[in-house]
């Protein structure tokens, strides 16, 4: 074999290997436009271990803000967070750590945006929906506690068991005194009670602790 043979037979293995490389590995581009919520794996293209550094390189530096951002509990105190689309129907906030800028957490509460997972489950989906969409009615938990109003996660059989899904209760009704206490009921109530149907419930934060 000649000297100019090898060489050639070596630069066609590289060009080969990185052709391969490249098909397996998803662009930038279609990782930025990937807006599909695995639960417990994935949301988008953010998985366990992804960095603020990562965040930058898919969406771009300038398509994230980094500043406080108050958790949707009210008791948790404001973190520092990349804002993914800021200002959009895509929003997403990733929270960070305090050391090594690691996502902790990603959450979304706009309506109209493209987050959603492969069920069907996004912001603005109605409770009706929801239960169509997972097979039946599902335990929520009561509005009076902290976090309230929240898909229940104890039972087996919770859907989304991965992701935080809290509902609310739509700004155009005014809820009966029975309502309000159905809804407010420290043992929580069912999907399908009727207080819940009156009180128009729709998905209002979709949140992926990624320490759990």
């Amino acid at each position: 074999m000649t000297l100019g043979n090898s060489c050639s037979r070596r630069l066609l293995v590289a060009g080969i290997a990185v052709s391969l490389i490249s098909f397996a590995a998803p662009s930038l581009g279609a990782q930025r436009d990937n807006f599909i919520i695995v639960p417990g794996q994935s949301f988008g293209p953010i998985k366990k271990g992804a960095t603020l550094a990562r965040l930058q390189r898919i969406y771009g530096k300038a398509n994230i803000r980094v500043r406080l951002v108050q958790p949707p509990h009210a008791d948790f105190a404001k973190q520092r967070a990349a804002v993914i689309f800021p200002g959009t129907p895509n929003e997403a906030v990733a929270f960070l750590s305090e050391r090594g800028n690691r996502v902790e957490s990603v959450v979304v509460q706009k309506r109209g945006g493209k987050w959603r997972t492969r069920k069907g489950l996004k912001i603005g989906l109605g409770v009706a929906r929801m239960e169509r969409l997972y097979g039946g009615p599902f335990a929520i938990t009561g509005f009076g506690r902290d976090g309230g109003g929240a898909v229940n996660t104890v039972p087996a059989n919770a859907p989304a068991r991965a992701l935080y899904v809290r509902f609310a209760q739509s700004p155009d009704v005014t809820p009966s005194a029975a309502d309000s206490a159905a809804l407010e009921s420290e043992k929580g109530f069912r999907s399908d009670h009727p207080a819940a149907r009156r009180a128009r419930l729709t998905v209002s934060v979709i949140w992926w602790d990624i320490s759990r």
